[in-house]
């Protein structure tokens, strides 16, 4: 077997040779940063650009979407501003049940015993006639406080700025299904013993083209767990002022 030559430099490690001199090619494995182009700038903005566009149109075809899902009797409901114009004179009588059972009068029967944690009355209307007349007389009515003299009409802000117009414009639509209510509004009565109610409604209109009026009392004072039926009255005696239809009970009203 032939000796290795351990003295001959011929088998050394290229490494360990000059740079000048080693025939091989150093490669390095440490990145190399390439300079950024202004075309690839102007790239990334061109495409920014297009999906903000892509995302607006996408925006606009949902909404046009959601429109065309409005049924026609509702968006009819956008015809003309109200008049505030009451379309009848409201009735002049006693709107106060009282607290004494064996001398109730008319509409004090559906007494109410805490079915809003408090007792109250939800009723549904239906009116002959547009539901901007419907709302223009209801809000009339509250303003000129009504057949008794003891119903206002609420403010449409809160003490710290909140402001919710009656008018709610195309608001309900935005729900699916769409809601049926134009216009919603708040009140109060007072009984002839300073007890205070709150009162709530919503005016829209029914596919066949009539106003219908959602509305609800409830009693003011802390733990008014039974009403005497004032409640009930409190809206009944309002719709009959206005030459409305007699109301049907929703929920509530002492109805079981």
């Amino acid at each position: 077997m032939p000796a290795l030559d351990t003295a001959s430099g011929a088998h050394d490690s290229p490494i360990a040779s000059s740079d000048d001199e080693s025939p091989f090619t150093v490669f390095s494995f440490r990145p190399q940063r390439r300079p950024r182009s202004a075309n690839a700038g102007r790239a990334a903005a061109i495409l920014l650009a297009l999906g903000c566009v892509a995302l607006a149109a996408t925006v606009s075809i949902r909404s046009l979407r959601r429109q065309t899902r409005v049924p026609e009797y509702l968006a009819a409901t956008h015809t003309r501003s109200p008049s505030r114009q009451p379309t009848h004179r409201p009735t002049v009588g006693d709107a106060t049940c009282g607290m004494k059972a064996n001398q109730q009068p008319i509409d004090c029967d559906k007494w109410d015993q805490g079915s809003c944690g408090n007792a109250c009355c939800v009723l549904d209307v239906h009116v002959d006639g547009a539901v901007d007349d419907a709302y223009d007389a209801l809000a009339a009515y509250l303003e000129g406080g009504g057949g008794d003299g003891l119903y206002a009409k609420a403010p449409t802000s809160d003490t710290v700025g909140h402001v919710s117009e009656d008018d709610q414009g195309d608001y309900p639509f935005q729900f699916s299904p769409a809601l049926p209510w134009r216009y919603t509004t708040s009140g109060f009565h007072a009984t002839s013993g300073g007890y205070v109610d709150q009162l709530k409604f919503s005016v829209g209109v029914t596919s066949g083209g009539n106003a219908k009026v959602r509305m609800s009392s409830i009693s003011g004072i802390n733990g008014a767990l039974g009403d005497m039926g004032q409640n009930y009255k409190n809206l009944a005696f309002l719709a009959a002022g206005l030459g409305w239809d007699p109301p049907t009970v929703a929920f509530g009203c002492g109805h079981r």
